[in-house]
């Protein structure tokens, strides 16, 4: 039994209920179409997007589904008095009886029935007209012989026929009201957003993908969401997990156990080469078929140690909320040695800085609109003191002038305070007298990134350079790209320390402009000076 429907030259499709019976001897099939008509005997069409949707008059759905119920009856009445189907019998029947049941008139179940159960008589006996269609139903679908008999219409006997069917009609009405209130309730939380469902604790307690999803939601004592943008991928990889290794998502399932399956997953199978938008923890399940298909790359080593720091926040995060016990796991023990047999890799790729010839080539090459921008804000990055863009990007960040001398003054997070640099003579003077010494208005940071790379080809910053990427799964990859290719804010630092060896400073003076704690995070800069650089010194 299933809706179809008959497309017409108005565009609009004419509904009708299709109906197959399968004889059980012969297994000969018989197909019925029944037109679908309103209660004033109107056939009922709807237009493609309406019908294919799902999307109509909830009269419409109730009548459709009536009807539907009616040819279902009547064909197991048919069969069961040995009565031929036909198209036409099935129509007249389901038409007839609710026709006669909505005028509340004599209801006759077939023309065997001598002495028919009527709506009139049933309200004679107390019964409530939202059941009698169904007291009705009982008695014609029994057996003729059972119809015939004089105690069918005995007071005892309907009353019991009575009393059940307003049980099964209780019962029913019950669950229909309990599920519109869930559907109701359902729809308020759809609509609800994400810090909203998170904050009224509308999700699943239960279900470890829902739970991390809190990390997204917002923090009141930080006046932000509780991980930043660049760790809410994690909930991407965990899409993943479930999707193409099936783990139980039961929290009490949540053990040391599951994050090795987990870690263990992203180091063996990677991650999948796909990249939706505007996902949440509540809808990422639309990801499903692509992370399915989707074509597998191997994590690079920074990137494994990366979502393991980023699942060790989560965990650290559901714990101090109440959401996962706190003696379930604890995440000093989860640690990217233990599921790497090569634990001595340096991934600071010293390679990722500017030479010289490169930096004087960026800072005499005037560009227009917001690629200039994006020149003079990387120039004042590096020799500000090859700042991080967290330095960079923050309201402590400016120019300020002393007893006639300029510095630039940032908040350096590593050590927790305000501090300030000078201007490096013959270099930062030069740069800004060609900004009036006003530090241009930032651009937001992603465009800042993407434009760096379009302000390299412009410029012309050719040179190839080659450096070794660690794998995940202990092999090495060797890429050759050019600086133009792959130039972004993070060289700035490592172009600075650069600069500054090229110039002969000591490690100290160095780490007085970078902040840096340790002499060995720079010492191997030391050993890569190129000939030019050397002859400089």
């Amino acid at each position: 039994m299933l809706l179809g429907y008959q497309s017409k030259k108005d565009g609009t499709k004419q509904v009708a209920v299709r109906v197959r019976v399968k004889h059980r001897k012969t297994k000969k099939e018989s197909h019925y179409n029944i037109t679908c008509r309103n209660e004033f005997g109107d056939v009922i069409k709807l237009i493609p997007s309406e019908f294919n949707s799902n999307k109509y008059d909830i009269d419409i759905k109730q009548r459709l589904a009536d009807i539907q119920e009616r040819a279902v009856f009547a064909c197991h009445h048919f069969l069961s008095h040995n009565i031929d189907i036909t198209q036409k019998e099935i129509q007249a029947f389901v038409y007839n009886k609710m026709e006669d049941e909505q005028n509340t008139k004599e209801v006759y179940s077939k023309e065997f029935v001598t002495d028919p159960i009527t709506v009139k008589q049933l309200e004679e006996l107390d019964i409530k007209q939202s059941i009698a269609k169904d007291v009705v139903n009982k008695v014609s679908a029994m057996p003729p012989e059972d119809l015939q008999s004089d105690e069918l219409t005995d007071e005892d006997n309907l009353q019991e026929i009575l009393s059940w069917e307003q049980v099964e009609y209780n019962k029913r009405k019950q669950e229909a009201e309990a599920r519109e209130i869930r559907e109701r309730r359902e729809a308020e939380i759809q609509a609800m957003s994400l810090d909203e469902r998170y904050a009224g604790g509308h999700f699943d307690h239960d279900n470890i993908f829902d739970v991390f999803g809190f990390c997204w939601s917002y923090n009141k004592d930080k006046n932000a969401p509780y991980v930043s943008n660049v760790y809410k991928s994690l909930v991407l990889k965990l899409a993943d997990f479930r999707v193409n290794a099936q783990p139980s998502e039961h929290i009490k399932n949540f053990n040391e156990g599951w994050v090795k399956d987990f870690i263990l997953f992203l180091r063996d199978e990677g991650y999948a080469n796909v990249h939706p938008k505007n996902y949440t923890p509540f809808n990422i399940r639309k990801q499903d078929f692509k992370l399915l298909e989707s074509k597998r790359e191997i994590y690079t080593y920074k990137s494994f140690d990366k979502q393991i720091k980023h699942l060790k926040g989560y965990i650290d995060i559901v714990q101090a909320n109440g959401l996962i016990d706190k003696h379930t796991i604890n995440t000093r023990y989860i640690k990217t040695n233990n599921y790497l047999s090569n634990t001595k890799i340096n991934y600071t790729r010293s390679s990722h800085n500017l030479n010289m010839s490169e930096i004087y080539k960026i800072m005499d090459t005037r560009l227009s609109g917001r690629l200039e921008t994006t020149r003079q804000m990387f120039l004042i990055q590096i020799f500000a003191g090859g700042l991080r863009n967290e330095e960079f990007y923050n309201e402590h960040f400016r120019l300020t002038n002393s007893d006639g001398f300029w510095y630039f003054q940032f908040y350096q997070d590593k050590v927790d305070k305000v501090v300030e640099n000078p201007l490096i003579e013959d270099y930062t003077d030069t740069i800004l007298e060609q900004m009036d010494y006003t530090i241009p208005d930032l651009l937001p940071v992603e465009e800042y990134r993407q434009n760096l790379t379009k302000m390299a080809q412009k410029i012309g910053l050719d040179r190839e350079i080659m450096y070794k990427i660690p794998m995940a799964d202990d092999s090495v990859r060797i890429v050759k790209p050019k600086v133009m290719e792959i130039l972004n804010p993070y060289w700035a630092r490592k172009t600075f320390i650069k600069f500054g060896v090229a110039q002969g400073w000591t490690y100290e003076k160095i780490m007085q402009f970078t902040g840096h704690t340790e002499p060995k995070t720079i010492k191997h800069y030391f050993d890569q000076l190129s000939a030019e650089e050397k002859r400089r010194l």
